[in-house]
Parts: structure tokens; C-alpha cells; sequence
């Protein structure tokens, strides 16, 4: 299997799916420094949709001119057939919950939550109505007189969450809401908005830099990465196809290896002559090939000679360097014999193998599939 780079214009090709949210070639500089640079892509009602990049790639700034707290230097935002560039952020129909809460610490929760209502001049009967609503829809019942110091790190982001829902917005906004809890926490608040997201057919989009995040929770991934748009596609796509060898180690854990093609379906990388698919790139061609840990297969049987194992393509003997229990999924470091400094990450189930077969220093047989290596250019 083989995959090209992206290319710029690749990244600016707009959905053909109805529309509900088009950024078009959105630029942001401050100064002489360029955050965002030519942003495009489309979102469908209704999507959940999760920017996502390492620390400083530009997704929190993207958010922010999303909601008008920021002002893009060029490009155009687009909702419903209506360019938002100049609306202030109280009529463009977003809610938005910050990675802090932003919480009123001398409001109670229900005054919390129905804050954007009184600022609307609605009704006293009407704003009780929808904050009592919001209260059990987020589990939030028995807490409505409590401040926010009185709640838990959970409660008071179900508070920022109902605030933010309160108003009936179009699109929500969420810039990493859960990154100040605890993981057991996160894991049971990130389903609980899913299921809310879906439940409200609400579109979404949640800034986060943690991939497992943005793959549980997403429909679909803008992966970003210094003010560029990587990859855009669903968690599936960005894991299984990812179009650059920053999407590949981004995602999930990579083997990723430097070498060249030495036939149209063979390379030679970090020393080992492997056969893949038929890839498309000239002869001495410098690529990079990707392997995930668990795509290689390991046999703990009795390991054949070298010679014989020679004989059959991507089959090399190894000893474990190290081992890692991750729960259900035991991850190996396997040093190659044939080159021995080849270090391969290997995943296996723990079903699969018992704890005496698996020690530092085992001598073990592994193969790799020629459909499991995919290439990139370098």
C-alpha cells in the first residue's frame, strides 16, 4: 500500500456534501508571525468535528475566529450561506465552552446556566424552564444552589456545558473542555457529550491535542499541524490512510523507516530488504515506510535458521528488548539479529500468548505483511 503527500490544494478541496460551515483560505497572522495559514474545509450539520495537532499548531486560534473572539487576517467564514467575518460574536448563534469553564464564581449553577437567558431578556418563567430542563439533561440535580467552588472538576464542566447549550445555539464550540481532569473522569465525560451531541443533533466541534480524544468522540478529524492542515477525514481514514508521515507517527504508534525503493515492489530500509506492494516511486528512490505495531506477526514457535527464513519475504528473526503491559494489549521492543540495532515495535494481544512466552531475551520470529508497509516520499 502506498500514499502521496498531501498537497496544499489537496487541502483546500471543499466537500460536496451540503455545507453548513465553509472556511475558505483562512489566514491569521499577528505581527510578522502567521498562526494559520490558507485554512479550508467544510462541516456538515449536525457533524462532530475534532481539530486536532500538537501544542501551538494554530486550533485554538482557529476556534477563536470561529466564535469572532479573533479576526482572521484573510479568508472567509461561511454559516449557512452567510460569510460571518464581520459579525460580533453575539449574533453569530455559537455557544462556546473554554478549557478553564469560565464559570461565575458568585453565581450559583442554576444562575450559572441560565446567564445568557437573562442577558436575552427572556422571561423569569421561560429561563427557569430551560435551566431545570439542562440540570437533568446533565445530571446536574441536587447541585443548584452550590457555587462552583463547592463542585467537582466533572460538575462544573456539565455547568460551563448547560451555560453554554442554554441559548440554542447552531454550533457549539469546545476548546479542550476536559484537559483539567483526571483521565478516568475524562473517559466518562467525553461519552456523556458524545451521546448529548448526538441526542440535540447539535454540530460540534471540540478543540483537543489528545488523539485517542478526537478519535473516540469524532465523526470527523482536522489534523493541523504549524498553521496547516494536515489530513481531513474520519478517525478510520486518519489512522489507516494517513497522507504524511506527520499524520502516521501522530496518530496512534508508528515503526516508521528511512530507505529507499530498490524495485517496484521492494525497498531496503534500515537495513532490511523488504517486499511491499507495487508503490509508483522510481528506483533509489528515498521514501519512508510505515508499520504499525500491530500489523506485524510474531511466531513463538521454534525459530527456523536463518538461511530458511531468508527464503520467505519480510520474515526475520528478533529477540525481545522490552515489554510493555497496556491492559489488554502487550506491547514488544524487538531488536532485529540480522541487523541489531532495527528496533520494531510489535502489539499482541495478551489472549494471545502466555507470560512465559514472552521474556526479555526470547529469541522470536516475526513477519511482516507486504499489504501492512505503506510509503511516503521524503
Amino acid at each position: 500500500m502506498s500514499a502521496q503527500p498531501a498537497t496544499s490544494s489537496e487541502t483546500k478541496i471543499l466537500s460536496v456534501e451540503p455545507a453548513y460551515l465553509q472556511v475558505c483560505n483562512l489566514t491569521k497572522a499577528y505581527g510578522m508571525t502567521t498562526v494559520l495559514k490558507d485554512i479550508s474545509f467544510t462541516i456538515t450539520e449536525g457533524e462532530f468535528v475534532c481539530f486536532l495537532g500538537p501544542s501551538g499548531c494554530g486550533k485554538t486560534t482557529l476556534l477563536m475566529c470561529l466564535a469572532g473572539l479573533e479576526h482572521p487576517s484573510s479568508g472567509d467564514m461561511i454559516k449557512k450561506g452567510e460569510c460571518m467575518n464581520d459579525l460580533p460574536p453575539s449574533k453569530r448563534d455559537v455557544g462556546i465552552v473554554f478549557q478553564s469553564y469560565a464559570l461565575f464564581p458568585n453565581l450559583d449553577v442554576l444562575s450559572n446556566i441560565g446567564f445568557g437567558l437573562k442577558n436575552q431578556n427572556k422571561p423569569k418563567k421561560e429561563i427557569q424552564e430551560i435551566v431545570y430542563q439542562l440540570v437533568a439533561l446533565l445530571s446536574l440535580t441536587g447541585q443548584e444552589k452550590k457555587f462552583p467552588n463547592q463542585l467537582s472538576g466533572g460538575q462544573q464542566q456539565r455547568v460551563a456545558l448547560a451555560r453554554a447549550l442554554a441559548v440554542s445555539p447552531s454550533l457549539l464550540l469546545l476548546d479542550e473542555p476536559l484537559s483539567a481532569l483526571d483521565a478516568q473522569v475524562r473517559t466518562r465525560l467525553r461519552g456523556e457529550i458524545r451521546d448529548l451531541q448526538k441526542r440535540l443533533g447539535i454540530t460540534t466541534i471540540m478543540v483537543t491535542h489528545d488523539q485517542e480524544e478526537a478519535q473516540t468522540i469524532a465523526d470527523k478529524i482536522v489534523l493541523m499541524n504549524q498553521g496547516k492542515i494536515e489530513q481531513i477525514g474520519t478517525p478510520w481514514e486518519i489512522y489507516n490512510q494517513p497522507l504524511t508521515p506527520f499524520v502516521a507517527d501522530f496518530i496512534g504508534v508508528s515503526n516508521i523507516l528511512s530507505g529507499l525503493t530498490t524495485q517496484s515492489d521492494r525497498i531496503e530500509v534500515s537495513g532490511l530488504d523488504l517486499r511491499c506492494c507495487k508503490h509508483g516511486f522510481p528506483v533509489g528512490h528515498a521514501i519512508m515506510a510505515l508499520i504499525r505495531p500491530e500489523d506485524i506477526v510474531l511466531n513463538t514457535q521454534s525459530v527456523q535458521s536463518a538461511s530458511d527464513i531468508s527464503l520467505r519475504p519480510n520474515r526475520f528473526q528478533a529477540s525481545i528488548s522490552k515489554i510493555e503491559y497496556l491492559g489488554s494489549i502487550i506491547r514488544l521492543e524487538l531488536t532485529l539479529t540480522l541487523t541489531d540495532q532495527t528496533v520494531l515495535k510489535v502489539d499482541v494481544s495478551k489472549r494471545a500468548f502466555k507470560s512465559e512466552q514472552l521474556t526479555i531475551g526470547k529469541q522470536i520470529e516475526l513477519s511482516i505483511p507486504t499489504e501492512n508497509i505503506q510509503l511516503f516520499a521524503q
